[in-house]
């Protein structure tokens, strides 16, 4: 592992573990009280094993202080066999963290899919160990989790679903509430009979999609392509794209996404011969529009070799840095020897950081004749029961701590082989204070000063490269504007969503810029009391009038943006659901939140019938109702409506969680 500062200059390299140790993935803690950092990998060292034989890897994962790479605590797990950990990821404040991977250990069949929780604090200790699988092969390669801390989307591979033979693989993904400990939904996708799978998955802020790197084969193609896949925040598939694959084995190893989530970052290592020039295999990173899937550009590192992109990152300045390897001898990036007339080279490893316009390093060849391909054929999209459960695994003696022992400090050479173009100006300028205001609030704030008190000219979508270097508020959030002279930001914002901008002032011809995130949201719609919903009067007579009304700031947060709107439930398939006006004799006043309205019994032909309504109380947002709360979109059930012959009807009322419920009988 190498640490380094924000210039690139070298801070540490620390080695650790004995026999075949790997590293899988590292992650920074987003703690505000500790600087550290987690690594996650496997170990068939018996230095460090828990338990078990030689030959087998256990799982294994550390915590290391970020100031001189100092190993604060080391665990393995596993047991007599294979126990692999492969992605890691950490909440909010850093305090737990998660990890998937597989387990040959712990398993209902060849190797099942594992899921982990460890408390991060102190010493750690493992919160939870969980599996899911088959008879056959599965495994989790990738996760990430919600800005909200409740939900863990992974992915990975699996032989449960679709295979017809042994060997193929699809791809699973499955959502996990951290608050209920339940599967929300899983799906499975790839092709009808090949090895497909997925090792990466990043959320979008801008919509509560997942994004993630696939790996394909189909159809009648020789060989794998690289690509990537979208998926809804209520599993539904958006679509999925792949690179490459013309007539060489290609992949894309890993994503990232700019501050909001609708600009994608792949990186993917190609040997087509028509996408590269070496003789070997080529780097891209492709930049694409999440919202539609559309590839924006792409970049190619491709010296005289075998260069390879490992993973990327995206800070919150909009800042991208990739991870590599190479053997390529042109340009400094590595070196070889000869030998009785046999050449051996040798691979580097490196760190490169650039803008998210990508253009501001000379050896990143921008390729205008490459593509993404929509995946239409042969790709199979299944949703699977709501019936998966992750098993809850004991792990009695199958966790150790093991001492920090084991770790080197390496003095290996580390040297600067490019720089930043000379009109790049752009790097580290001050973040701007991120601002969060809600659907029509009066809004009147003035932007900080960046780039030594200049003022912002331009603004654009981050990442987006539009470029438009002319006083644009087309970017800004519907129903704000920007002062340019003064920096003031006003106006009432009208949608809700998440907003990552960046702000420009033009210097000849250059430019210097900062980023902000403009969150608006639609209002707090969370219920703020338990009180029980009351209905009175509690009883419905035939051929009487009904008077019904209510005030909805006894239940929820209402900011005075809200509307209402009620409606009949009519269908229900499965989370389908089929609306309706009311029954003409009921009317829902939706000014003064008043239910009016007498009936008769020549109004239905049969008894008992059963009316569903739904109060829909919107900030301004629309989505789609599953009948249960939703934010910023309110349901409030009125429950049931039993209409008996007699045609009494008496009416009950109750809270149940954020649903607000009223069973009449």
């Amino acid at each position: 592992m190498a640490g380094f500062t924000i210039t690139g200059a070298r801070k540490f390299i620390i080695t650790f573990g004995y026999d075949q140790t790997v590293c899988t993935d590292i992650e920074a803690s987003p703690s505000a009280t500790e600087s550290v950092f987690y690594t996650a990998g496997r170990t068939y060292s018996n230095n460090i094993r828990c338990r078990g034989l030689h030959q087998y890897w256990d799982q294994m994962i550390a915590k290391y202080s970020t100031s001189d790479g100092s190993q604060q605590w080391l665990y393995t797990i596993g047991g007599n066999n294979y126990d692999l950990l492969e992605d890691i990821v950490l909440n909010n404040d850093g305090t737990t963290l998660y990890g998937v991977g597989m387990s040959q250990s712990f398993t209902y069949g060849e190797s099942d899919h594992v899921l982990m929780a460890m408390k991060t604090s102190g010493a750690g200790s493992l919160l939870f160990y969980k599996r899911y699988g088959c008879t056959r092969d599965d495994q989790l390669l990738g996760i990430t989790i919600s800005n909200t801390n409740q939900y863990i989307v992974f992915t990975g591979q699996t032989q449960c679903f679709q295979s017809s033979q042994q060997s193929d693989y699809n791809i699973p993904t499955f959502k996990y509430d951290l608050l209920t400990h339940q599967i929300e939904w899983m799906i499975v996708t790839g092709a009808s009979s090949k090895e497909d799978y997925s090792n990466s998955i990043q959320y979008s802020l801008y919509d509560q999609g997942t994004y993630q790197t696939i790996q394909t084969l189909q159809g009648t193609d020789s060989y794998y392509s690289g690509g990537f896949m979208k998926i809804s925040s209520d599993g539904q598939y958006i679509y999925a794209k792949k690179f490459a694959g013309t007539d060489s084995h290609d992949s894309c190893d890993d994503l990232d996404t700019n501050e909001d989530g609708r600009v994608v970052f792949l990186v993917c290592t190609v040997g087509s011969t028509s996408f590269i020039s070496s003789a070997r295999k080529a780097a891209f990173i492709l930049k694409i529009n999440g919202v539609d899937g559309t590839l924006i550009q792409a970049r190619i590192f491709d010296s005289n070799r075998d260069d390879n992109y490992r993973s990327v990152a995206v800070d919150k300045y909009g800042f991208v840095t990739i991870a590599f390897s190479t053997d390529s001898t042109s340009g400094n990036w590595a070196i070889s020897s000869t030998s009785w007339g046999v050449t051996t080279y040798y691979r580097s490893v490196g760190v490169l950081k650039i803008a998210a316009e990508l253009d501001d390093v000379d050896f990143l060849v921008q390729k205008t004749t490459v593509s993404l391909t929509d995946i239409t054929t042969d790709w199979n999209v299944q949703r699977i029961g709501d019936n998966i459960q992750f098993i809850n695994q004991v792990m009695t003696g199958q966790v150790c701590s093991i001492s920090s022992g084991n770790v080197g400090y390496s003095s290996q050479s580390w040297s600067k082989v490019a720089v930043a173009s000379t009109v790049f100006n752009k790097l580290y300028p001050p973040l701007m204070n991120d601002l969060t205001f809600k659907v029509g609030q009066t809004v009147s704030v003035v932007l900080n000063n960046f780039c030594y008190d200049t003022v912002p000219t331009y603004v654009d979508v981050i990442g987006l490269d539009y470029n438009t270097i002319s006083q644009t508020l087309y970017f800004l959030p519907p129903g704000l504007i920007l002062n340019w002279v003064t920096q003031r930001l006003t106006g009432k914002p009208t949608q809700a969503g998440i907003y990552a901008l960046k702000l420009y002032k033009a210097v000849s011809s250059d430019e210097v810029s900062t980023t902000i995130l403009i969150t608006i949201t639609g209002g707090n719609s969370v219920q703020k009391t338990t009180k029980k919903f009351e209905i009175v009067p509690d009883t419905v007579i035939a051929g009487k009038q009904y008077y019904y009304s209510f005030d909805p700031t006894d239940y929820f947060n209402d900011d005075d943006t809200y509307t209402y709107q009620a409606q009949l439930i009519t269908q229900r398939i499965g989370l389908s659901i089929t609306y309706s006006d009311l029954p003409s004799w009921l009317t829902f006043n939706s000014q003064n939140y008043t239910f009016i309205g007498a009936t008769q019994s020549s109004d239905y032909s049969q008894f008992p019938v059963e009316l569903e309504i739904v109060i829909k109380a919107s900030d301004g947002q629309v989505y789609h109702i599953k009948g249960y709360t939703r934010i910023p979109y309110q349901d409030l059930f009125l429950g049931n409506l039993p209409l008996s012959k007699v045609f009494m009807l008496t009416l009950k009322g109750q809270m149940d969680f954020r649903v607000l419920k009223s069973i009449l009988t």
